[in-house]
């Protein structure tokens, strides 16, 4: 016995060091491999939000708070795989004093054209004391392996709403930046919800007013939306967005003063819990609460007609629906380890021809990605089944 303690406490060093050294290879290196077709699962554990950037090759990624990396690039190859898998860290800014308090990432988007990421962050448990936290973080990717801060904005109470989940949006011109879960004071002791977006000059940073003042522009929405923006924020043209709304869609048109908040309301939906995405010609919304599943076709954000309906056998709606397009459009929505396809005819309607895959590990609150260039819907998974 004697002996074999010596070899025992080796042994259970040796493990140790093992377990250290796949713990610290999960947070250098991340897996994906296909599965149906054009559907590519990455393992990445504690993903809050994903972005695809089709002009720059790279997927990025905001991890939740927990997580060692904060947000980090991939790499993709030209047939749209995890070039390396590699991550390439995103060197948030400190904010404050203390040296290491960055905030929680919550939304990152790219530039459609630019070699530009933008980067939404709350301030969460560990800055919740900072007043002075820049909530946008603008990086400039032309050196993929360093990238660079080139802007940070949006300090004040307005963007201090800590709802989760978080979206940004583009306009089709990318002049305008939509910012998530805003809000704006009524009075001394309230705040009420508020749509937003920051003006982008050519170069796609943030545009200064003569006086040096942020050039953003905030509208309450009053009792009409109340809803997180990471539920679905799409902007159509140059000035209409496009969220979640009371009991259904709402749409901001920021160039009428007169009735800028409009809705459409979807029967049976509840309130506060409506998900959705659109394109040019329908939008398109689910409401997990009810497993229901709307559309309707809008002109420049106006809806138009009746919303159509359809059902899904045994689904369980989990996040906001992804368009995928293709010579197969389809709309993709999580469920309970479950991706649940809804087919769609090329003018946008319901084919009728659903898929359900099965896919274990499945995260839960963060919608997938697809990309156009590649024709490609990128999955995040917890684990290999």
């Amino acid at each position: 016995m004697t002996n074999a303690r010596p070899l025992l406490l080796l042994l259970l060093l040796l493990v140790a060091v093992l377990i250290g050294f796949c713990a610290r290879g999960a947070e250098v290196l991340i897996e994906g491999r296909m599965s149906e077709g054009r559907y590519l699962q990455l393992m990445a554990i504690g993903v809050r939000s994903l972005a695809i950037g089709d002009a720059q090759q790279k997927l990025a990624i905001a991890f939740a708070a927990e997580r060692p990396l904060r947000a980090c690039l991939l790499e993709l190859n030209a047939r749209g795989d995890l070039a390396t898998g590699i991550q390439l860290p995103l060197p948030l800014p400190n904010v404050g004093t203390a040296a290491g308090i960055v905030g929680e990432p919550v939304a990152v988007l790219f530039h459609p054209k630019l070699p530009l990421l933008y980067l939404w962050r709350r301030r969460g448990a560990e800055a919740a004391a900072i007043e002075a936290f820049e909530h946008l973080v603008v990086f400039d990717l032309t050196d993929a392996a360093k990238p660079q801060v080139v802007a940070t904005a949006c300090v004040g109470e307005a963007y201090q709403d800590e709802l989760l989940p978080s979206a940004l949006a583009l306009d089709a011109r990318a002049r305008r930046l939509y910012l998530p879960n805003l809000r704006q004071r009524r009075d001394a002791k309230t705040f009420g919800a508020a749509l937003g977006f920051l003006a982008l000059d050519e170069k796609g940073l943030p545009v200064l007013r003569p006086g040096g003042e942020l050039a953003v522009t905030i509208a309450d929405t009053g009792e009409v939306v109340r809803a997180a923006a990471g539920y679905g924020l799409m902007a159509m043209g140059d000035r209409i967005l496009l969220t979640g709304g009371w009991r259904g869609i709402l749409y901001w048109d920021t160039n009428n003063r007169l009735a800028a908040m409009n809705g459409v309301v979807f029967p049976g939906f509840p309130r506060d819990s409506v998900m959705m995405t659109a394109n040019e010609r329908r939008i398109y919304a689910v409401s997990p609460e009810v497993n229901a599943l709307r559309c309707i076709e809008h002109v420049d954000g106006y809806p138009t007609l009746l919303p159509e309906a359809h059902a899904l056998a045994g689904a369980a709606f989990r996040t906001a629906p992804v368009l995928m397009g293709g010579k197969a459009p389809a709309l993709a929505i999580v469920g309970d380890n479950k991706l649940h396809i809804a087919g769609l005819n090329p003018d946008g309607g319901f084919s009728q021809v659903d898929q359900t895959l099965p896919i274990a590990w499945l995260a839960k609150e963060t919608p997938p990605v697809y990309s156009q260039r590649f024709n490609r819907l990128y999955i995040p998974v917890e684990g290999w089944p």
